[in-house]
């Protein structure tokens, strides 16, 4: 409905900050607060800082989008979520995992990816996720994925 994002106290209904015009613009899921970053997603994923609105990171490295041209690669493909202190954020072949934390040295750089879970490996596709007693669901548009949590981080110990 708009370009840009907003922060609203939520007592008066006064306008605290807003992002950018056509910052973000592509976002369509407000992950959650974490690390005293809003993390936001689309095509990209995004940390805002929380007090002030401003863009701290995004993945993958910016990239101009306009009508009729490629999307960054990767692109989002779903819901992702926060778990503890990581973002799972879902593409369509893989599931990237972040730290919600954006130090300060890496201000204007893009995230490193914590973890990657391969999903075409195992048959699967990105979409929403959800987690539930240690697993991490994916629904898909035509497919209910199931993964043990913590699969891919054991696999590489």
């Amino acid at each position: 409905d708009c370009d840009q994002l907003f922060a609203l106290d939520a007592n008066t209904g006064i306008l605290i900050w807003a992002s950018m015009h056509e910052q973000a613009a592509d976002a369509i899921h407000l992950l959650g607060v974490g690390e005293e970053h809003l993390i936001a997603s689309g095509d990209y994923l995004y940390w805002f800082d929380v007090y002030t609105g401003r863009l701290k990171s995004q993945f993958p490295a910016p990239h101009r989008s306009l009508p009729g041209h490629a999307k960054p690669a990767p692109h989002g493909y779903g819901r992702g979520i926060l778990v503890d202190k990581l973002v799972y954020w879902p593409t369509r072949e893989s599931i990237f995992v972040f730290d919600q934390r954006i130090r300060p040295e890496m201000l204007g750089r893009t995230p490193e990816v914590f973890d990657e879970l391969n999903l075409t490996s195992h048959g699967a596709t990105g979409g929403n996720l959800v987690t539930a007693d240690g697993y991490l669901l994916i629904a898909s548009q035509n497919l209910l994925s199931v993964f043990d949590c913590y699969e891919s981080r054991n696999d590489s110990e």
